[in-house]
């Protein structure tokens, strides 16, 4: 599957840091439609134009390129690609085994009663 840097790069500013203890959230989600992350204060969940979508957790081990455009996940691996879908750097990909929290509760518990967040 090939998603854009952008919507990756905003996710993975939004996950959990390594010292939590719910290791799941140290990364971020993967579904049919949707990029989410949350570090349990913060959510976010973006629209994603992938097809072929492997459904998962996933935990980038390195950084991204500043020129990279779109992100190809492999099996064990992250290739990131500039404009012309030329590889300009690889890393390491990790799936993790968890349930991520179902966003679509979490959202419309807030939109029901949005007093409970203060």
């Amino acid at each position: 599957m090939i998603i854009s840097s952008r919507i990756v790069k905003a996710a993975t500013m939004c996950v959990a840091d390594k010292k939590d203890v719910r290791f799941y959230l140290r990364g971020f989600n993967v579904t049919k439609n949707h990029i989410e992350a949350t570090d349990g204060k913060v959510l976010l969940r973006m629209k994603h134009d992938a097809k072929r979508v492997k459904e998962g957790i996933y935990i980038i081990k390195g950084r991204i390129p500043a020129k990279c455009i779109n992100i190809k996940f492999k099996k064990d691996i992250v290739e990131f690609l500039c404009h012309v879908n030329t590889v300009i750097g690889v890393a390491v990909l990790e799936k993790v085994d968890g349930k991520y929290p179902n966003f679509d509760k979490v959202i419309s518990e807030l939109l029901i009663n949005p007093a409970c967040c203060y």
